[in-house]
């Protein structure tokens, strides 16, 4: 399993550290706050905004496990 953790770090990038909240408004509510007090960049993905196509994903134990390992820093708001 290791071995495939750099592949998809470098394969996801900067994208694992995006931020997922429900839709503009709360992205905009964050962005308000953290400009109050100077508090650096954060990249938003609003789910109301996603277009994205239905995936199926294996349900294979070993599978999950790499997806947690590489998720683990996701935040969902």
């Amino acid at each position: 399993m290791k071995s495939f953790f750099s592949a998809v770090e470098v394969t996801a990038g900067n994208s694992l550290f995006h931020v997922v909240v429900e839709n503009d408004e709360i992205s905009t509510q964050i962005i308000k706050h953290l400009n109050s007090f100077k508090g650096g960049r954060v990249t938003f993905i609003p789910l109301d905004r996603v277009k994205a196509p239905r995936v199926t994903y294996p349900q294979n134990s070993d599978v999950l496990f790499l997806l947690k390992k590489v998720l683990a820093r996701t935040v969902v708001c």
